[in-house]
C-alpha cells in the first residue's frame, strides 16, 4: 500500500500553499521550448530542472502547471520536478518551487492583473494506471495597481476506487476537497490566509483505514514568511491497521507573537487536546484533556518565559503489573530574567540558518549560546517550578522546585565558579508503592532487553519473566535501601518518601545532610 499512500500523503502538502504567490529568489521550471537560467535558493536544495524526454519516476514528484492572463490564452504548459527525498528532508521546496514560477510571470505583468492556473500531478505510467488522473488544483488570483492581491484555491471533492496493477491491493479514497484564500497587501508586508478541508477517508482491503475529519486553518505572516498568528483546528484523525490504531480527538493549536522595540520576537501558545490513544501490539496509551500554555513576557532589559500544563488523565503501561497506570498531572514552569539582547542574537543565528541540516542549525545554536552566556549569566537568571502534581491511584508525586544563578558570582564559565554562584531549593514528597512501581518497571525493561539482546528468539517465556520480576523487585529494594541509608530519600509517618534539597555557597544538604555535588569537576 506505500504506492497507494506515497502520492496521497505528498498531495497534503499542497494544503500548505498558503505561501502560493509569495515572491522567490530563484528556482528551476522549464515549459515546452526553453529551460530557465537557475540559480540557488538561499538555505534549500535545488530543484531538479527537466525536460519533457525525461519518464516520470514514482520515487520524484512532478507537476504541471498552466497559467492564463485576464481571461487570455492559456501560456505553454511548464513542468516542475523534484525527489521525494528532497521534500522529505525539506518540506517548503516544493512550495518554494511553485512560489518562484508564480513570481516570474507576475513581475512581467501590469497592474491590475487576473491570473487563472491549474496545476496537475503528473504521475509515472505504474502509478497512473493505479491512480488515474488526479484532481488539479485551480488558483485564481487578483492584483490591484496597488500590488495589493487576493488568491482563491481550490482542489474539489473525488471519490475513487484504486487496485493494484497486481490486483493484491484495493483502497477506497473519499477525498471531501480544499477551498483557501490568501490576501496579501503590496510587497507582501502581510499575508493573511485561510483554509477548510473537507476531510479524507481512506479504507483498503488489507486492514488499514484513516479517517480524517474537516479541518480548518488561518495563519498571518510577514514578508518573511514568518507566522505572527497560527489557528488549526482538527476535530479528529483516525488510523488503523489491523488491530493498531491511534486516535486524535479536537486538537486546537493557536499561536501569536509580538515583537519588542529590540527586535526580538516573543511566541505565545495554547495546545488543546481533548483525547490521544494509540494501540500497539496489545499495549496501550491514552491521554485526555491535555492543555498547554506559554505565557512570555518582557520587563525592562530582560524576558519571563511560563510554561503551563496540565492534563486531565494520562494513562501509560506498567510492564510490571501487566496493567495501565493512570495519573493527572500539573505543572508551572517559569524561566525568568532572560537577558533579552542574548536571546536576541540567538534569535538571529537561528534565522540566519534558515532551512540547513538541523545538526549544523544545532552546530551554530550551541555556538552562540556558548559566546552569549556570560550574558545571560549577568542577569541573574532563575528557573521556578511550582506546583508540580502527579496524582495516581497508587500514590503522589508532588514538589516545587526555585533555582537562579548569582550573577555577581558568576564571573567564568569554568565549572567551580557556576557551582559557587547557583542557589536554590527543591521540595518533593513521593508515594512509596507509587516510585517502587516506576523503579521496578524501570528495572525489569533493562533486564528484559539484556535478555532479548543476548538471546535468538526476542520471545520471553514466561518462566523467564517470572524470574526477571524478582530480580527487579530485589534490584529495586537494593536501590531505595542505598537511597534511605545515604539520606538522599528519607521516610515519613504519611507513607511516603521526602527530599529536600538546598544548595548554597556550593554545598550540597540534602534532607540535613551535606552531599558531594554530583556535577562538581574532579579536582584529583
Amino acid at each position: 500500500m506505500n504506492r497507494i499512500l506515497q502520492p496521497l500523503l505528498i498531495s497534503l502538502l499542497l494544503i500548505g500553499t498558503i505561501w502560493f504567490s509569495f515572491p522567490l529568489k530563484s528556482v528551476a521550471v522549464v515549459n515546452a521550448n526553453t529551460i530557465s537560467p537557475m540559480r540557488p535558493l538561499p538555505h534549500l536544495a535545488q530543484p531538479i530542472a527537466i525536460n519533457e524526454k525525461t519518464t516520470p519516476s514514482s520515487n520524484v514528484v512532478r507537476l504541471a502547471l498552466q497559467h492564463r492572463f485576464n481571461k487570455g490564452k492559456p501560456l505553454p504548459q511548464e513542468q516542475i520536478e523534484i525527489p521525494v527525498d528532497k521534500i522529505t528532508q525539506q518540506p517548503r521546496i516544493l512550495l518554494e518551487a511553485i512560489k518562484q514560477n508564480f513570481s516570474t510571470h507576475l513581475e512581467k505583468q501590469s497592474k491590475p492583473v487576473q491570473l487563472n492556473t491549474e496545476i496537475e500531478w503528473l504521475l509515472s505510467k505504474e502509478m497512473t494506471q493505479t491512480f488515474g488522473t488526479l484532481p488539479k488544483l485551480s488558483i485564481q488570483t487578483h492584483l490591484d495597481s496597488n500590488g495589493t492581491g487576493a488568491s482563491q484555491l481550490v482542489i474539489p471533492a473525488d471519490q475513487r476506487k484504486i487496485t493494484k496493477a497486481n490486483k493484491t491491493g484495493q483502497a477506497n479514497f473519499d477525498w471531501k476537497g480544499l477551498n483557501g484564500l490568501l490576501t496579501f497587501t503590496n510587497q507582501f508586508k502581510a499575508i493573511n490566509s485561510q483554509f477548510d478541508f473537507g476531510g479524507l477517508k481512506i479504507t483498503t482491503n488489507q486492514g488499514f483505514s484513516l479517517s480524517w475529519d474537516a479541518t480548518t486553518f488561518q495563519g498571518l505572516f510577514d514578508a518573511n514568511l514568518r507566522p505572527s498568528q497560527l489557528d488549526l483546528k482538527l476535530p479528529l484523525l483516525k488510523l488503523q491497521q489491523d488491530d493498531n490504531n491511534a486516535l486524535l480527538q479536537t486538537f486546537i493549536f493557536q499561536f501569536n507573537t509580538e515583537k519588542t522595540q529590540p527586535g526580538l520576537e516573543l511566541g505565545n501558545l495554547k495546545l488543546n487536546v481533548n483525547h490521544f490513544g494509540f494501540t500497539d501490539k496489545g499495549s496501550r496509551f491514552s491521554l485526555d484533556n491535555l492543555q498547554l500554555t506559554t505565557d512570555t513576557q518582557e520587563q525592562s532589559n530582560f524576558v519571563n518565559y511560563g510554561i503551563h500544563t496540565q492534563i486531565g488523565n494520562l494513562s501509560i503501561p506498567n510492564i510490571f503489573t501487566n496493567s495501565e497506570l493512570g495519573m493527572s498531572y500539573l505543572s508551572h514552569l517559569v524561566f525568568r530574567r532572560l537577558d533579552t539582547e542574548a536571546l536576541l542574537a540567538i534569535q538571529q543565528t537561528a534565522r540566519d540558518m534558515g532551512q540547513n541540516n538541523p545538526t549544523i542549525i544545532g552546530i551554530a545554536l550551541f555556538g552562540k549560546l556558548m559566546e552569549v552566556a556570560p550574558q545571560l549569566l549577568a542577569q541573574s537568571p532563575e528557573i521556578i517550578l511550582t506546583p508540580f502534581l502527579v496524582k495516581t491511584s497508587q500514590g503522589n508525586i508532588e514538589g516545587n522546585v526555585n533555582f537562579r544563578i548569582d550573577g555577581n558570582k558568576a564571573t567564568s564559565l569554568e565549572p567551580e565558579v557556576l557551582i559557587s554562584a547557583l542557589q536554590g531549593q527543591l521540595k518533593f514528597t513521593l508515594g512509596k508503592v507509587l516510585l517502587e512501581q516506576l523503579l521496578m518497571s524501570g528495572w525489569l525493561t533493562d533486564l528484559k532487553k539484556e535478555v532479548e539482546n543476548s538471546s535468538k528468539d526476542k520471545k520471553i517465556s514466561e518462566s523467564v519473566l517470572a524470574d526477571l520480576k524478582k530480580q527487579a523487585q530485589t534490584k529495586t529494594k537494593q536501590q531505595l535501601q542505598k537511597y534511605l541509608k545515604q539520606k538522599w530519600l528519607v521516610e515519613t509517618q504519611e507513607g511516603n518518601y521526602k527530599l529536600v534539597a538546598q544548595l548554597q555557597n556550593g554545598k550540597l544538604i540534602v534532607n540535613g545532610q551535606e552531599q558531594p555535588f554530583p556535577f562538581a569537576p574532579n579536582k584529583h
